[in-house]
């Protein structure tokens, strides 16, 4: 792949082979902070991003640009992440008062329960997911293996959610023998179902491709 730089004078030189590049680093020609691209992207990397210093300069090597959609995912991880944790008190408020009956609807004592899991387990996920995209933004392999943990864990729980709502909540129990009533509530868990599942689906089929793994090779 050949790539260009922007100069001192902000003039894109090039293009010129990954190695090419390398070796003007070496000669002081370019920076770590100098800007790099690919031919034929308009998006621009600090060459700190490209660049893998080994022991001596004969043995540092180019590596390959990681693709913009990591720091994208990890500023959406980052932010989803500080979102989960700053809403979760609210959260368990409503929780909480749905246990202790002060809502007019009466659920059962699995749905409650599932409640509270879901309570603590949304505390470590949106932790795990605030560090995640701290660790994508800085190119890190640990950040995308916890990121594809939370999302795992994630796809699991909005399905194990979905069927303790089917049978326990009372949008469908209470008015299974109204099919209008019934099937609307059922309608609104699908729909809640895929909403919950869009992220975590992407970031699992994102992170999961060989141009993203291998752009996380050697810069731990």
């Amino acid at each position: 792949m050949r790539y260009f730089y922007l100069s001192a004078e902000n003039q894109a030189v090039g293009p010129l082979e990954g190695e090419a590049l390398v070796a003007l680093r070496r000669q002081g020609v370019i920076g770590d902070d100098t800007r790099v691209a690919p031919e034929g992207e308009a998006v621009w990397h600090v060459f700190a991003d490209f660049y893998r210093p080994g022991v001596s300069d004969s043995t540092s090597s180019a590596l390959p640009l990681p693709p913009v959609s990591i720091r994208v995912f990890g500023i959406c991880n980052i932010v989803f992440g500080s979102l989960g944790l700053l809403c979760m008190p609210v959260t368990a408020g409503l929780i909480a008062a749905v246990i202790l009956g002060k809502t007019q609807e009466v659920y059962e004592p699995l749905h409650n329960a599932w409640l509270v899991f879901t309570v603590v387990l949304g505390v470590f996920l949106a932790g795990g997911l605030l560090l995640s995209g701290i660790g994508l933004c800085r190119f890190r392999e640990w950040g995308r293996k916890l990121a594809l943990a939370c999302a795992g864990v994630d796809v699991v729980e909005s399905f194990i959610s979905f069927g303790v709502n089917l049978t326990t909540s009372p949008l469908v129990v209470k008015h299974q023998f109204d099919c209008t009533k019934h099937w609307l509530g059922v309608a609104l868990f699908v729909f809640l179902l895929v909403i919950g599942l869009a992220y975590p689906v992407a970031l699992l089929v994102m992170l999961r491709r060989r141009g993203v793994r291998e752009a996380f090779l050697g810069r731990e």
